[in-house]
């Protein structure tokens, strides 16, 4: 982990910590928000549909680590944004 100066590394790796907690409470919540409005939706068909669940449910979990990654990880910005936006097929703001 990088030292930012004037922060101790306690306090960083405190604050790290911090972060994966509230992203695992933010991923209960969310799940079980996503599960009570899937339910709603499809109502009895609700269990019979679980892959559908899992596909809505997966998705904005994984968009959440990777947001995660670029605040608190070590991935280059610049590299995988450039990725995101082919895959979304956009262009960068430097391509217009």
């Amino acid at each position: 982990m990088e030292v930012v100066k004037g922060l101790p590394p306690e306090l960083l790796s405190f604050l790290r910590f911090s972060a994966i907690a509230g992203l695992l409470a933010t991923t209960t919540l969310l799940m079980n928000f996503n599960h009570k409005a899937f339910s709603n939706f499809f109502g009895y068909r609700s269990k019979s549909l679980w892959w559908l669940f899992l596909v809505f449910s997966v998705l904005p979990l994984l968009l959440f680590l990777f947001v995660f990654n670029f605040l608190f990880g070590r991935l280059d910005l610049e590299k995988y944004g450039r990725l995101v936006l082919r895959v979304f097929g956009s262009r960068g703001l430097n391509e217009y």
